[in-house]
């Protein structure tokens, strides 16, 4: 039997912070590239802390055929609000390799923060094509226990 930590990688994220109203993205921040090439199935894991007055906070996964690039929608969430008493809430998105657009081969997370700076984080794991996963987890993965 294998330890999670040989068949999941984390392989991307946006660390936990109190962020102001506006677009993040997984892509762009460093080595968070997310090439289904080398994963079966992606999990996203979003975390709401405490959504300020009025807060909205939002997801969507997208694809492109060229990494950078991304213009077809996956999977979206429901939106989180303040004002709906989703404040410490989490969201979990799979997505298989198979569910993207036909010659779409990156995935992409925008999470859209609305009205209000609000605390969130999003942490994404990828089920490896090859094993161990752990080899392909990011530099900030400071410590794995097994």
């Amino acid at each position: 039997m294998n330890f999670g930590h040989e068949e999941w990688a984390v392989i991307s994220c946006i660390d936990p912070d109190a962020y102001t109203a506006s677009e993040y993205n997984t892509y762009g921040t460093e080595n968070d590239t997310i090439d289904m090439t080398l994963w079966s199935e992606v999990m996203f894991i979003l975390m709401a802390g405490t959504l300020g007055s009025s807060a909205t906070l939002n997801m969507d996964i997208e694809s492109g055929s060229a990494n950078g690039t991304f213009g077809n929608t996956v999977k979206s969430i429901t939106q989180l609000t303040q004002a709906g008493s989703d404040s410490d809430k989490q969201v979990v998105v799979c997505v298989k390799s198979e569910e993207l657009t036909a010659g779409d081969r990156y995935l992409n997370a925008e999470v859209t923060l609305g009205t209000a700076t609000s605390d969130f984080g999003l942490l994404v794991l990828g089920r490896a094509r090859h094993k161990p996963a752990s080899g392909s987890d990011l530099a900030s993965v400071d410590e794995i226990v097994a």
